[in-house]
């Protein structure tokens, strides 16, 4: 019979060496940027051979595809070096605001590239030194007093879920309709130069009451759990992505449906290997064969034979193919943190951790002023001017850390990578042990931080207090009085 604590010992032995092996990979590709010239060829390799480095290692780290994680990684990979990836493949970068438009110097893209790629090598270290223990965790079954706590927890948790549902979805399905008139009417960019989004405190009681239609669909999917009402919340939440993406926003569409994916196999049935692959080539080939239809119609007419009919198919397949043009778009986060970069301090001062203290004032409401005094302080709105004349340029993590300390934020990326890595380790531990609430709490953190990857932290408290810990807090006041009459019913 197999020893168990030989096979224990064994499973840390091999992530120690999975350690030690990143580790010395990454420092061998932070010399290779520092010690040999670089151009946009080169960082467009490194980061794909970075990013296979990551996924394999963080593999053999909890033998799990879908988790937080992967897809945090996901999305750095896109939104940091999906213009990289296109130029390598041949996309067509010469029109808008990319990596070869000359927007930016080009010493300046090397040197972002090369920060962004050491930033990311510091900050998966920092997910493997808090995760050692992330495959240790098995199904916790508790007693059954504690067992009938959860279950009076869990009803009156659900019974919030519908409060905030029904006080939010009017007013969602309101403002993005109103979006959706918007944007037919005067063009996606209208929609923030809107009353809706330029006005705050009684006057836009609506759009704060929307905010919490989102956790309230998580609230409801964690504890509707086998409830016939799951069918009815499944169709809202199609419905409110139909609009969403009908208002020509897609981002915040992704983070939810990146949700759903995590509740799906956490929480619910775990997707199989076979189930992502297969998703996967689906998405790819659905999306793909769109293109392809466009493409031979639009190339149908200028070719004179099939050899030059392929080539210019093939040609519009890479310039159109909505995969492509989703990578190039997403791609604009690396150039606002470039800007950052380019800016800073010359121009720019350090902020000297002032946005970290920033996100703490949002907590106080904004009732008396249109836009909130701490928001005009970020990354966005600060560096907007230099490559952009009208709204903001986005942001990003490593673009708010670089403002704030320079060069070392390279530290910041440690403590980044071990509270991410913190974070879906939680989210596995309370699924395994079917704690609602608190999978909710640590499941609605990842959802609005999966956002920061292109965004700078200024909501953070903001989004935890408001949307996440509140609902906690009415679920412990109305279930308190309930669980010490059942405490004490059971002492007689």
């Amino acid at each position: 019979m197999e020893n168990p604590n030989l096979f224990s010992k064994d499973i840390k032995i091999l992530k120690v060496l999975n350690l030690i092996t990143t580790v010395f990979m990454g420092i061998i590709i932070i010399a290779f940027l520092n010690i040999y010239e670089q151009d946009l060829y080169s960082i467009g390799v490194i980061s794909i051979v970075l990013y296979i480095i990551f996924f394999v290692s963080w593999f053999i780290q909890c033998k799990d595809i879908i988790n937080f994680y992967s897809i945090f990684l996901l999305f750095t990979y896109l939104f940091y070096f999906g213009q990289f990836f296109l130029l390598l493949v041949g996309g067509n970068l010469d029109y808008g605001t990319t990596i070869t438009s000359g927007i930016l110097p080009y010493k300046i893209l090397i040197k972002t590239g090369s920060f962004i790629i050491s930033y990311m090598i510091v900050l998966h270290i920092g997910v493997l030194l808090s995760t050692f223990n992330i495959s240790s965790y098995n199904n916790n079954r508790s007693n059954t007093k504690s067992d009938l706590n959860k279950s009076i927890l869990n009803n009156n948790f659900k019974k919030i879920g519908f409060l905030l549902f029904f006080i939010s979805i009017i007013p969602s399905f309101i403002i993005l309709i109103e979006n959706i008139k918007i944007m037919a009417t005067h063009g996606y960019g209208a929609i923030f130069q809107s009353v809706r989004y330029t006005s705050g405190g009684f006057n836009n009681i609506l759009r704060f009451l929307s905010l919490f239609t989102i956790p309230s669909f998580l609230i409801l999917l964690i504890t509707c759990k086998g409830d016939k009402k799951l069918k009815f919340i499944n169709l809202v939440i199609f419905v409110y992505l139909l609009l969403y993406f009908f208002s020509g926003s897609r981002l915040s569409g992704v983070l939810l449906l990146s949700t759903l994916l995590l509740i799906k196999n956490h929480w619910y049935i775990k997707i199989s290997t076979k189930s992502i692959i297969k998703i996967i080539i689906l998405t790819i080939v659905g999306m793909t064969a769109l293109s392809l239809i466009s493409a031979v119609r639009n190339s149908i007419y200028v070719s004179n034979d099939v050899q030059s009919l392929l080539k210019e198919t093939y040609k519009q397949i890479i310039d159109n193919n909505p995969i492509f043009s989703a990578m190039k778009e997403a791609g604009f986060t690396f150039l606002a943190t470039a800007t950052v970069i380019a800016y800073c301090p010359s121009i720019i001062p350090y902020n000297n951790g002032m946005s970290y203290l920033n996100s703490l004032f949002m907590l106080i409401p904004n009732l008396f002023w249109d836009v909130h005094p701490a928001a005009k302080t970020n990354t966005d709105i600060v560096f907007k001017g230099f490559i952009t004349e009208y709204g903001g340029i986005g942001s990003s993590f490593i673009a708010e850390s670089y403002w704030n300390f320079g060069g070392l934020s390279i530290f910041i990326a440690l403590i980044f990578g071990i509270l991410i890595g913190s974070l879906t380790k939680k989210i596995l531990k309370y699924s395994k042990e079917g704690n609602s609430i608190k999978f909710y709490l640590y499941i609605y953190i990842a959802q609005f931080s999966l956002f920061y990857v292109r965004s700078d932290t200024v909501s953070f408290w903001r989004n935890l207090i408001y949307f996440g810990i509140t609902p906690i807090i009415m679920v412990i006041l109305l279930s308190k009085p309930k669980i010490i009459k059942d405490e004490k019913l059971s002492e007689l």
